[in-house]
């Protein structure tokens, strides 16, 4: 059983964030499974690196979007997104300097974020994106 699985409920009406959501919850539960399996030293690195990187690729693209749609609470929302940068980049040098902090810990502390930014703070814009016509190839944003 997957430790994050998808459904529709954290659907923001965006195709392009949707699949970009899905894809960050793949890379929590490939951390996952390495960890449940006993390879949690071996790939830890490696999948926090692609996690922060795509972590920042996705804030890139849905910040965007926010700017396109006129968001009015777009700073708010970079904030919290910055937070999240921060904490993976100081796990990831905690991680290199062999801290022995858990890796469960930051796993259950990312799915409790994800799971929570999308829920109540990405489903804040939802409305504006399925009431409005925004969303155009010009943008590069499309639903």
């Amino acid at each position: 059983m997957q430790f994050l699985t998808w459904n529709d409920r954290f659907s923001v009406g965006v195709q392009k964030m949707d699949s970009q959501h899905k894809k960050l919850m793949d890379l929590i539960n490939m951390l996952h499974t390495a960890i449940s399996g006993g390879r949690g030293a071996e790939v830890v690195g490696t999948v926090l690196s692609e996690l922060t990187d795509y972590t920042k690729y996705h804030f890139k693209a849905e910040e965007e979007l926010l700017r396109v749609g006129g968001y009015a609470a777009r700073m708010e929302h970079q904030v919290k997104h910055r937070d999240l940068i921060m904490r993976l980049e100081d796990f990831k040098l905690r991680e290199e300097l062999g801290s022995d902090e858990s890796v469960k810990q930051l796993v259950s502390f990312l799915k409790y974020w994800l799971i929570t930014h999308i829920l109540r703070d990405d489903m804040e814009y939802r409305s504006l994106f399925v009431d409005e016509e925004v969303l155009t190839s010009e943008t590069g944003v499309l639903p």
